[in-house]
């Protein structure tokens, strides 16, 4: 890529996220994940209660505090505790229609940015988009599930250990780095799926890792400053007095939408670059080999 190139990459990716309406489709993004969040949590409390059993299925909260910034997880606790008093298992076989259509909306509102930003006509029918947009979601759940086994089964596991085999407090910051380090893994290969399956077109793999890991590293950013907004400036509970919480959570889904689109957008404009710079070589290459 030529230094033309990278100086106004920013700006392109810019200008392609505003024309593609990025802040209108995060909202839309953030909206869909409001209303699945917690059809959803109560999905993954009855799949780890039958992986796991009901002790590990009643920590579900664990996994939202261990990933959410503190901020917004300490906002979300009360209510994610209230929905876990439920019997989860029971109330997704009532209710198995409405839980199915709200996660599956949230998958098909990324799959729709998706297709923005990479410039791409969707034309699979409906319900070929909803069966694997259900699809997504179980898979979706055992990533959620996989990382609570590194975040949260595994630290516990050490430490009954850890009377047993003394030698292992030796090894436990070893072991942390390997478990977060395996998290973040999962994440990326997660993120990464969501650009190769999601959209109507294969991107590349190739293609998908600069807005892949630009995004992990934005959300990072995003939710350690967002915590720190909440704790020391924020003012929502003056405001929209006790929907707080859920304004305070859906701003937070807004930013992380926003973010995830931008990385795709980022990964459009460097495969455009790629393919005027690749055709410029083709034509420079001809004409050096054309006759005299």
């Amino acid at each position: 890529m030529n230094v033309n190139n990278l100086v106004w990459m920013p700006l392109r990716v810019l200008q392609r996220f505003l024309d593609n309406h990025g802040i209108a489709l995060g909202s839309n993004i953030a909206f869909s994940f409001i209303l699945s969040f917690f059809p959803f949590l109560l999905l993954i409390t009855a799949m780890l209660a039958i992986v796991g059993g009901e002790t590990i299925g009643a920590r579900t909260q664990e996994i939202f505090v261990a990933i959410l910034p503190d901020g917004v997880a300490s906002v979300l606790r009360p209510e994610v505790d209230a929905v876990l008093k439920q019997d989860a298992t029971s109330l997704l076989s009532l209710g198995i229609i409405v839980f199915l259509v709200t996660l599956t909306g949230a998958v098909e509102s990324l799959r729709e940015g998706l297709n923005r930003s990479y410039g791409i006509a969707e034309r699979r029918s409906f319900m070929i988009r909803r069966l694997g947009g259900l699809l997504f979601v179980l898979c979706a759940g055992l990533v959620l599930i996989l990382v609570t086994l590194a975040l949260i089964a595994a630290p516990l596991v050490f430490e009954l250990a850890l009377p047993h085999f003394p030698f292992l407090q030796d090894m436990r910051w070893t072991f942390d780095l390997v478990r977060i380090g395996a998290s973040f893994t999962i994440l990326l290969a997660f993120v990464s799926a969501c650009h190769i399956l999601l959209p109507a077109r294969k991107i590349p793999l190739a293609s998908l890792w600069p807005g892949v890991l630009l995004t992990l590293l934005l959300w990072w950013v995003a939710g350690n400053a967002y915590s720190y907004y909440i704790t020391h400036f924020a003012t929502y509970a003056k405001v929209y007095a006790g929907l707080a919480g859920m304004v305070t959570t859906l701003i937070f889904l807004h930013i992380i939408a926003s973010l995830f689109l931008l990385g795709a957008e980022i990964n459009a404009v460097l495969m455009r670059i790629q393919r005027k710079e690749k055709l410029a070589l083709r034509q420079a290459t001809n004409n050096q080999n054309g006759p005299d």
